[in-house]
């Protein structure tokens, strides 16, 4: 008895901290791409995505975000630091995962600045992707996708 109480308190708490968070969870195709400022690339959006949304992380790809804010470093096969940070909105209903690429074999200068938000629109999962590069060419565009 002792133990189907605990389990309760449990799923109540994982409820109560879900209540009213969008749920991103699932495989993703790119339906359109919409150009808003900068040059156009064709290898802006990825073709699909897939995101896992559990109560204390979002996985997108291949990195997992944790969602208290605490930021992710990683060294790439290019020998450049990038450093990811996770945030929700304060109404929960959409995330930013901001990346920040540094320079090749520096990890001191910054290359460029990636800011994902995700957004539902509807059953549309909606990227907004801005690209803020340091030496060259900034971009935005926005990605929409249905779910598979």
């Amino acid at each position: 008895m002792k133990k189907k109480i605990i389990l309760l308190i449990l799923c109540l708490g994982i409820a109560i901290a879900l209540h009213g968070q969008t749920n991103f969870t699932g495989s993703w195709k790119l339906k359109q791409i919409l150009q808003v400022a900068g040059p156009e690339y064709s290898n802006a959006m990825a073709e699909a995505l897939v995101i896992k949304q559990t109560a204390d992380s979002v996985w997108t790809g291949k990195r997992g975000l944790a969602m208290n804010g605490t930021k992710l470093v990683f060294f790439g096969d290019e020998n450049r630091k990038m450093v990811k940070s996770f945030s929700w909105a304060a109404d929960k209903k959409s995330f930013k995962v901001t990346t920040v690429i540094y320079m090749p074999g520096n990890d001191k200068e910054i290359d460029l600045t990636r800011e994902d938000t995700y957004s539902m629109v509807g059953v549309e999962l909606v990227l907004q992707r801005k690209s803020i590069e340091s030496n060259s060419e900034s971009w935005e565009t926005k990605g929409i996708y249905t779910k598979e």
